[in-house]
């Protein structure tokens, strides 16, 4: 979180932190531009609050929770097509790999899903 909030800027930038029990955080953050909830799922529905975009970085299980979040919450046209920007360092192959299994196992091309079509799609994560 914290080298979003210095790419950012302090005052363009927010963080939603999880307490947990016998945990210290590892950076200090703004106190005026950061809260600290208690659960997973309303850190999920504080982080895309009142974003314009999403810019998602490589990461562990908590990257790919937040991430299916919001792909969700398009997918079933509960939260606003914004873009997502998945950001992959050279030489890395991490949302290459990641892109391949969302097509593969879970895009499902020639579909027809009718009125209650998904926003999500092959086209949409190649764009």
């Amino acid at each position: 979180m914290q080298a979003i909030r210095d790419g950012a800027g302090a005052e363009r930038s927010r963080s939603v932190r999880i307490e947990i029990a016998g945990e210290e955080p590892e950076t200090a953050l703004d106190p005026s531009r950061s809260i600290t909830v208690e659960s997973f799922a309303l850190r999920k529905l504080l982080l895309i609050q009142g974003v314009d975009a999403i810019w998602t970085f490589p990461g562990g299980v908590g990257t790919m929770d937040e991430l299916f979040e919001v792909l969700v919450l398009q997918d079933t046209h509960r939260l606003d097509p914004i873009p997502i920007v998945l950001v992959e360092p050279e030489r890395s192959t991490y949302w290459q790999a990641w892109l391949r299994f969302v097509e593969d196992a879970l895009v499902v091309p020639g579909h027809d899903f009718g009125a209650r079509a998904p926003a999500l799609n092959g086209e949409d994560l190649r764009a």
